[in-house]
């Protein structure tokens, strides 16, 4: 049979990096593969009960049973030192950095009858910014890569702004993870800029509000948090005409915020520019 992975998106995955710290008992004891592994269920137990429960606070009390899609180690200390195979070290103090990305089983149960449908052997569902994500920073452990990714959906779009550092780690100030993604459940176009700045950092793409588009610019914290002192809920939200698409974002010489695009009035095509108070 054919092999297939199949990605899944969308508002209701939910990824998370969680730092867990543990203290053993015995420290003169070098660690092995079983403690190891404790270790990460502890983590993964954990991160699923967040999930679980941010699920259900979105879905209104709702209980929802969550499958893992996705697990990374981003990072392990042992008394303070960074490793990168704790097997065989000795030490009591122990940090696990730990990216996990769940999403429900009846999302997860659909895409394996589909792919049992289609004569496919499942070989994993994987979370789609997280694998993109990975693939843009590659195995280049000298890579520095900082990007704006973009997963143009039919009913969800997710923009992940991914910040690494200059060892191709992903920083996990940002958004506790390195990669902060923004999910317009109504669609988002792909297509707008980045561009940052002492007040923060600017995203511009064209939101979906129903059958029309509208100019959006959004504003992240350092920390990769929404900025809720900039438009609403950190996103300025402009209505032209039908369809309005930002394409280009700078500041002026007053460090205003100007914006350039299109709108699509039906009839005709207008190039726009827009300025506005950062």
């Amino acid at each position: 049979a054919r092999t297939a992975v199949i990605g899944i998106a969308g508002e209701l995955v939910k990824g998370t990096t969680s730092t867990v710290r543990f203290t053993r008992n015995n420290q003169a004891k070098e660690l092995d593969i079983d403690e190891m592994e404790r270790i990460i269920e502890l983590v993964q137990e954990r991160a699923e009960a967040k999930a679980r429960q941010q699920l259900a606070w979105e879905l209104g009390g709702k209980d929802v049973q969550v499958r893992l899609v996705n697990s990374a180690l981003v990072r392990i200390d042992i008394d303070g030192y960074k490793v990168t195979n704790p097997v065989g070290f000795q030490g009591k103090d122990i940090l696990v950095e730990m990216y996990t990305a769940f999403a429900p089983m009846i999302h997860i149960g659909a895409l394996e009858r589909t792919a049992t449908e289609l004569d496919l052997e499942l070989l994993a569902v994987a979370a789609e910014p997280f694998a993109v994500a990975r693939s843009v920073v590659g195995d280049d452990p000298n890579a520095s890569i900082s990007a704006v990714l973009m997963d143009v959906g039919g009913g969800t779009t997710d923009i992940a702004v991914l910040a690494g550092f200059s060892d191709g780690n992903l920083d996990t100030s940002f958004d506790s993870d390195g990669l902060v993604t923004l999910i317009d459940a109504d669609g988002t176009d792909g297509d707008g800029d980045i561009l940052y700045t002492d007040n923060g950092l600017f995203i511009t793409g064209a939101m979906s509000s129903g059958s029309e588009l509208d100019w959006a610019v959004i504003r992240l914290k350092a920390d990769g948090t929404r900025d809720t002192d900039f438009g609403v809920d950190g996103i300025a939200n402009i209505d032209i005409n039908a369809d309005d698409k930002p394409r280009g974002i700078m500041l002026d010489s007053d460090k205003r915020i100007i914006t350039v695009g299109g709108t699509d009035t039906g009839s005709d095509v207008h190039s726009v520019a827009i300025r506005m108070w950062p």
